[in-house]
């Protein structure tokens, strides 16, 4: 195998996976705690978008434990709780 065909076939793996994750990763966002007021509302309200984008770069930087179903039932309240402590440590 040549090296230009070894660094392609990384690209497309790459590639593969980033699409599985974000996939993998808006089917569990869109469904995780929206009866909850922080997450209510549209699916591209910014604390859903806060929500996926955290999950997808752990998931990216993390290749080897990527992402799993219930990861967005983890993060939810962490994510809620991290925002919460910062608006008030700003009052």
């Amino acid at each position: 195998m040549f090296p230009y065909q070894t660094r392609f076939l990384g690209l497309m793996s790459s590639v593969c996976n980033f699409r599985f994750v974000t996939c993998m990763v808006k089917k569990d966002v869109i469904r995780t705690d929206r009866q909850h007021k922080y997450y209510k509302g549209r699916e591209d309200n910014s604390h859903v978008t806060s929500l996926f984008d955290l999950l997808c770069t752990y998931a990216l930087a993390h290749p080897d434990v990527s992402y799993c179903q219930g990861m967005c039932d983890l993060a939810s309240p962490l994510l809620v709780v991290q925002v919460s402590l910062r608006l008030h440590s700003h009052s």
